[in-house]
């Protein structure tokens, strides 16, 4: 609260910092891959002046750039982005209140805020704080609107193994019904793919995809596609 950064002890922002770390290595350290970007957005919960929040926003933005400088110190400072920061508002407030609408006295908080926006529009600060819970809203809602969002953009410049082409077969909708694999990862499939029915459907996904000349100009019906098709 008030402040940019948060404490790298704290178990719950450890294990995030790890997630990030252990999602993002294998792009990092695959000589493969490339992250183009790295897009930051802090945010602000409501209470204070609009200038302290909007200054929060930046230093949270600030400080998570830090954290992940030091995790993947090769990445260049050209491919972060800070994006606009946000302050989240006090319907904001009203919206984490009925996230947890078993709680019946959160449903009564999220309605008493709700009819003080409702009247007195953005001067409500002052209102909600003279509230007899506000403090249970200041202790348990309000941190989860001081946070940072941060987006990276990968590309991995290789050819899927036939094992993995084969995972996402297994667990991916988008392969088992042709929509989402494109040129060779068909050849993979048709290959292993001992169903019928189910390379009956990967063959009509294929010829209906057709497949470029080289240099992309000339669509044209797969051949392959066919012959799997008519067998």
């Amino acid at each position: 609260k008030g402040k940019g950064e948060f404490d790298t002890t704290d178990s719950l922002n450890s294990l995030q910092i790890k997630s990030l770390e252990s999602t993002v290595l294998p792009f990092y350290t695959d000589m493969d891959a490339i992250i183009h970007s790295v897009s930051i957005k802090g945010y602000a919960s409501p209470e204070g002046s609009v200038n302290t929040n909007l200054r929060l926003c930046r230093e949270r933005s600030q400080f998570i750039q830090g954290i992940i400088e030091n995790l993947f110190p090769q990445l260049s400072r050209s491919v972060f982005r800070v994006e606009q920061p946000e302050v989240a508002s006090w319907a904001d407030v009203v919206i984490e209140l009925r996230k947890d609408s078993l709680l019946p006295s959160h449903i009564e908080m999220a309605d008493e805020i709700e009819q003080l926006i409702s009247k007195y529009g953005n001067n409500v600060y002052g209102r909600i704080r003279a509230l007899s819970y506000y403090k249970y809203i200041d202790e348990n809602i309000l941190p989860r609107l001081r946070k940072v969002d941060f987006t990276f953009e990968t590309e991995t410049n290789r050819v899927r193994s036939a094992e993995e082409i084969m995972k996402l077969y297994q667990t991916d909708a988008g392969y088992r019904d042709g929509s989402k694999p494109m040129g060779y990862e068909f050849y993979e499939l048709f290959r292993r793919v001992k169903n019928y029915q189910e390379l009956e459907v990967l063959a009509k996904a294929a010829l209906k995809k057709g497949i470029r000349d080289e240099g992309g100009r000339d669509k044209r019906k797969w051949a392959y596609a066919s012959y799997v098709l008519a067998q």
